[in-house]
């Protein structure tokens, strides 16, 4: 994802909110200078993606996403115009993002999927290290 989506993003979130970013930062528990880093296209990690998102009142999908045109009405779309060939790329598309947001997410917290929820990874244990 280029860092000037993300970044423009956060920026339009931020703005929405009403908060300073001294305010975002206290919320998402980081410095003012973290948020002034994120504007300027830095990307934080999941956990503290997360915690911007929910401050700021959207999600880390929402923040990380490139289109803003919703992917399922771009595949409506393309099968209704009978291109498959675009439908089927849209749809490699979106499940290479959302495999791109459980790497990024599902190890540092848990995911809920309908009513199920996915813990978060466990670390490994090296070899050789008694447990």
């Amino acid at each position: 994802m280029p860092k000037d989506v993300f970044s423009a993003r956060l920026r339009e979130a931020l703005e929405r909110s009403g908060l300073t970013q001294a305010q975002l930062g206290s919320a998402a528990g980081c410095s003012q200078e973290d948020i002034s880093r994120y504007l300027q296209g830095r990307i934080p990690g999941g956990a503290r993606l997360i915690l911007i998102a929910k401050a700021l009142g959207t999600t880390a999908e929402d923040l990380l996403r490139e289109e803003a045109k919703d992917p399922v009405e771009t595949i409506r779309e393309a099968f209704q115009q009978r291109n498959y060939a675009r439908a089927m790329e849209e749809m490699r598309q979106m499940k290479k993002s959302l495999r791109k947001l459980e790497a990024l997410l599902g190890s540092q917290v848990g995911i809920r999927v309908g009513e199920e929820r996915i813990p978060p990874r466990k670390p490994r244990r090296k070899l050789g290290n008694p447990k």
